[in-house]
């Protein structure tokens, strides 16, 4: 395990994660995660790998706080007024740290400091079989003959799926309705019975839908396509360039956190990144683990992310509030 220097005082003594962590004052000996997901998402199965693991590495153990619902503003609230010694975690993605905060819908992103970059994925939108259309332009096609017609739903005003979809419509010149929930499974139902009509979901999901026939994949938001649905085209192939936003997930905390124990919670996720049972378990989830968990990582990331949704609320005219 990497070694990790922190000064304190008049002494400077050499401390391994789980030592650093302990050092400081009112530490807790376990650390909680807040998770802006219900159980069944690609958050949430992330999550409890890294509750997994981490106690190998920080030498405490990990709880998760499921904090589903507006488009993870809950979660954000949870946090921004959760403790600041460190003991408190956000499972934050592109959603919370990009979307929310261009459009103004988040507490103070200045507020949390990037720990690790996680992980990302990719999001499959799929059309309920009830939906007489194999192809994205197909489904465009009649959403244009009958609009509001075709509904899809969504995390909630303002998050990724949100704005993915509201592009689209942008782009393709169509209305559909727009219909939150509070979670993806939440809204499952719906889309298998045919109420709701379209779908972002992640690849585990989607796979797992497109086994059982009731609902077909259209296209995913990745930049290239997906090992495991290697015939489904990316959004940019469907003729929607320029909204296939990277769903990025990674860990933050309080900005006021004490230095040391910042130092150890980069060190000790760091590891976790690197562990290989970590990464075999997201891969079986389709996640795709990042090789360098650095936090100035995750920092180039909201920038450029933020810069990519900013652009398209403002070309696109979209109304997300």
């Amino acid at each position: 395990m990497r070694r990790r220097t922190a000064c304190m005082g008049a002494a400077c003594l050499v401390l391994r994660p789980a030592a650093a962590l302990a050092a400081v004052e009112a530490a807790t000996p376990w650390v909680q995660l807040v998770v802006p997901a219900a159980a069944g998402g690609a958050s949430y199965k992330l999550a409890h790998a890294l509750a997994s693991a981490w106690p190998t590495y920080a030498g405490q153990a990990m709880v998760a706080l499921e904090r589903p619902g507006g488009a993870g503003a809950i979660a954000l609230q949870t946090i921004a007024q959760g403790p600041t010694n460190g003991s408190m975690l956000l499972l934050g993605n592109t959603g919370t740290q990009v979307v929310r905060p261009a459009i103004r819908q988040s507490p103070d992103p200045d507020r949390l400091v990037p720990v690790a970059k996680l992980a990302s994925t990719a999001a499959v939108l799929m059309a309920s079989a009830s939906v007489p259309a194999a192809q994205l332009a197909d489904v465009l096609a009649l959403a244009r003959a009958r609009p509001g017609a075709l509904a899809y739903g969504s995390t909630g005003e303002a998050s990724l799926p949100h704005l993915v979809m509201e592009a689209v419509c942008a782009q393709a010149g169509v209305s559909l309705l727009h219909v939150p929930y509070k979670s993806v499974a939440a809204s499952l139902p719906d889309l298998v019975a045919g109420r709701l009509h379209l779908n972002l979901v992640n690849v585990g999901t989607a796979l797992t839908l497109q086994r059982e026939g009731r609902v077909r994949p259209l296209a995913v938001s990745s930049a290239s396509r997906l090992p495991s649905l290697p015939a489904v085209p990316t959004l940019r192939e469907a003729g929607m360039p320029g909204v296939d936003i990277e769903n990025w997930h990674g860990l933050f905390v309080h900005r006021r956190v004490p230095a040391v124990r910042l130092r150890a919670l980069v060190a000790a996720a760091a590891s976790v990144v690197m562990d290989p049972d970590f990464r075999t378990a997201l891969g079986r989830e389709h996640l795709t683990v990042d090789s360098d968990p650095a936090p100035g990582g995750l920092q180039d990331l909201i920038r450029t992310g933020a810069g990519q949704v900013e652009r398209l609320i403002s070309t696109r005219k979209l109304k997300l509030g």
